[in-house]
């Protein structure tokens, strides 16, 4: 049985030129590894129950230096190396995507659907725990995907048999969100600043924690498929380009 915890970021394009959902997938067996780990940094470093573990450094604990938190981030994807976990991430371009709530629910599909792909690929089964996002239909909408499948554009659902149930997740309720903000940030912050001369170190060594965790077949998708605007075309093809230069193969 594997878990598959997912989020969103960048929700709005001042937060970045792509829209990206990301899930995080590890065994059953390495889930208790996981979290034992978390709760020993945790208790290491003088984490209160009430702080938060993210990427982004504005939100960690006011007695966490920089640099510790730093280092605290290269331990959890140091770990996701050593448990087996696997990462599923969607993009899209805001120019592309003109709603990002429409947006957040093809992409939860796509991400759905890779992970339903690589468990059929082990013979397995999976559980996806989607981080609760405001939408008055949200319980609805973890039902219908279960019952019904997922929906593509064309209104046309395909139903996921590798996957057995979806759940909600909430910031906080166990350690796994804080292990998905890292692996999703980690992730975001190569998508926003790749191009950043003054960042490349940083996202080279970024991309060398993630690129264990990914599968060319299975792991980044970049949405839609089809891309009209040469303009559009460009801004994903750099992309692209860069991730294989950093030796990341992606689905398309």
């Amino acid at each position: 049985m594997w878990y598959m915890f997912a989020d969103e970021t960048n929700m709005t394009a001042t937060s970045g030129k792509f829209f990206i959902y990301g899930g995080v997938a590890f065994s059953s067996r390495n889930s208790e590894i996981i979290h034992q780990k978390i709760e020993s940094i945790r208790k290491y470093f003088n984490f209160k129950p009430s702080d938060s573990l993210k990427f982004n450094s504005v939100e960690r604990p006011k007695h966490i230096l920089p640099k510790t938190h730093l280092y605290i981030k290269n331990v959890v994807l140091q770990l996701l190396n050593n448990t087996n976990t696997k990462l599923f991430y969607s993009l899209i371009l805001h120019d592309i995507a003109s709603n990002p709530n429409i947006a957040r629910e093809y992409e939860i599909n796509r991400i759905s659907l890779n992970f339903n792909s690589y468990l059929h690929s082990l013979r397995d089964r999976g559980l996806i725990f989607i981080d609760c996002f405001k939408d008055r239909n949200f319980n609805k909408i973890l039902r219908e995907k279960f019952s019904k499948g997922i929906t593509w554009q064309s209104n046309s659902k395909t139903r996921l048999g590798n996957v057995i149930g979806y759940f909600a997740a909430t910031n906080g309720s166990s350690h796994f969100s804080s292990v998905v903000d890292i692996a999703i940030g980690a992730f975001r912050f190569v998508v926003d600043n790749y191009e950043d001369r003054k960042q490349q170190t940083t996202c080279s060594t970024i991309l060398n924690l993630l690129r264990p965790l990914t599968l060319p077949q299975y792991s980044i998708f970049f949405s839609p498929k089809t891309v009209r605007k040469t303009i559009h075309r460009i801004k994903y093809q750099k992309l692209r380009n860069y991730f294989r230069t950093e030796g990341i193969l992606t689905i398309n």
